[in-house]
């Protein structure tokens, strides 16, 4: 099983003529692994988040910066019957 959630929002900056975006995400992600001829159930949870800044000089150049940040923690459930 996976679940993905992303959002976005973001404003003009008139003045500089440019865009600022900013989002959180979050990843949920479970799934059975065999290691050692055993069934092993891992469960991964990333939850993050991103700014980008856009700058457009009419049609020539436009300048793009981004910055993602998450963190992920990862459970290891190992069955013994």
């Amino acid at each position: 099983r996976m679940l993905n959630a992303n959002a976005s929002v973001g404003f003009p900056l008139k003045k500089l003529k440019s865009r600022f975006n900013i989002g959180p995400s979050a990843v949920y992600n479970e799934g059975i692994n065999v290691l050692n001829g055993e069934e092993n159930t891992v469960v991964a949870q990333t939850l993050g988040g991103n700014a980008r800044y856009n700058f457009n000089y009419s049609d020539v150049f436009t300048l793009d910066i981004s910055a993602n940040l998450s963190q992920q923690q990862t459970q290891y459930d190992f069955n013994k019957e």
